[in-house]
């Protein structure tokens, strides 16, 4: 039983230590560079698309394409789970 918790204990330090210096990193740079990530991200939204319209006018004019995928997708779905085959039309067909 002591054998499983020093392996536990180290397994956890040893995944945990390296884990816990990345995210160190991680808030350091986002604390550096913030200002220029949410400049490149204010970049791309105001960025245009090939045909000159911006980023999110030309998402919300395909919106109801979309919708209207996910919807066909969904009655699919349903028509095959409302439509499937029981195991006794196999055993009737033969």
């Amino acid at each position: 039983m002591r054998k499983i918790q020093i392996q536990a204990t180290l397994w956890t330090i040893l995944l945990a230590v390296p884990f816990t210096i990345v995210a160190i990193f991680a808030a350091a740079y986002l604390t550096l560079n913030l200002f220029d990530i949410v400049a490149k991200i204010i970049q791309f939204i105001n960025g245009t698309t090939s045909i000159g319209k911006p980023f999110l006018v030309e998402f919300f004019t395909r919106l109801p394409e979309l919708v209207g995928m996910a919807a066909g997708m969904l009655v699919m779905l349903a028509m095959l789970f409302l439509f499937r085959p029981t195991k006794n039309s196999n055993e009737q067909a033969k």
